[in-house]
């Protein structure tokens, strides 16, 4: 992954009708020409109505078209190029609406495919498989949209939680069918290894807790041999560098939104109660300390 900080970073605070709201709704009804790469401080969802056009995110490129669903985190960098009448509506959402997301669908592959492991695909240039969604759900898609809107511009005391509510739905709705696209892909949902589609919700779920790789396996239902084999199959790298990975994805996630915690809090909430520990482990991930990524 493109970690460099030389890129704009978008602000979820910039496209939001006011506050109170972590879901919002940012539709570009003309991407015309190419958009130079950028981050944001929030996750997005990105659906693309009608039209065709490149997709960049770092090195990797792919074409995207009607119906394509794409799904960027806080640390990808991404933009278009070579773009012909694309319409694309982005749903941007708070990374606070995760944690509970993951416990939520952490039964459903999918979820953790298109909003974990699809990242992972493009950094190693071996993203294959599409979202594509078909007219029936495009119609809900469109019609969950602008509910989502209207609530997004409603005054009412209860129209944050009505709009996280139809976000609830869509993340429902595409983890589903990502679900589906590795089913097909691997010939029969049973090959899907059950053990490691919950491991992944799971280690979201504890990663201030001290894990072992017996842990995993023990989680996983399975030895510890046959978990290392399926997970780097499935996920590209050894169980233990994907807990590190998501750690630091926390440390610099909660750095970077949370100023008002302590870093050994912080350090200790991603697993590391030596904050000398979580120190290296920073700066051996971004090349920057923890105060430094912070901005302190």
């Amino acid at each position: 992954m493109d970690m460099s900080h030389s890129h704009p970073v978008l602000q979820r605070s910039t496209f939001a009708p006011r506050s109170g709201f972590r879901v919002t709704v940012h539709q570009e009804p003309d991407q015309a020409g190419s958009t130079k790469q950028h981050r944001h401080d929030f996750y997005e969802i990105v659906w693309v109505v009608n039209g065709t056009g490149i997709h960049m995110t770092g090195e990797f490129r792919h074409r995207v078209e009607q119906g394509d669903v794409l799904v960027l985190d806080p640390r990808r960098i991404h933009g278009y190029e070579q773009t012909v009448g694309l319409n694309i509506v982005n749903i941007l959402l708070d990374p606070g609406l995760f944690p509970q997301w993951n416990r939520a669908f952490s039964a459903l592959s999918g979820f953790q495919r298109l909003f974990v492991l699809a990242g992972d695909q493009w950094d190693r240039n071996g993203y294959q498989s599409r979202v594509q969604l078909d007219g029936e759900d495009c119609d809900l898609m469109s019609d969950w949209i602008q509910h989502m809107e209207d609530e997004t511009h409603s005054a009412s005391p209860e129209a944050p939680a009505l709009a996280e509510n139809w976000a609830f739905q869509i993340v429902g709705l595409l983890s589903r069918r990502a679900g589906q696209v590795f089913a097909r892909e691997a010939g029969s949902a049973c090959k899907s290894p059950s053990g490691i589609n919950r491991l992944f919700s799971w280690i979201e779920l504890h990663l201030e807790e001290p894990i072992q790789v017996e842990d995993l396996a023990r989680e996983a239902g399975m030895s510890v041999r046959t978990l290392q084999r399926s997970f780097r199959q499935r996920a590209g790298v050894a169980p233990m560098q994907y807990l590190v990975s998501r750690r630091m994805a926390c440390a610099e996630r909660l750095l970077k939104h949370e100023p008002e915690v302590r870093i050994a809090e912080i350090g200790r909430r991603c697993g590391y109660e030596d904050p000398q520990h979580f120190s290296k482990a920073v700066r051996k991930a971004f090349g920057r300390s923890p105060r430094e990524l912070r901005g302190e």
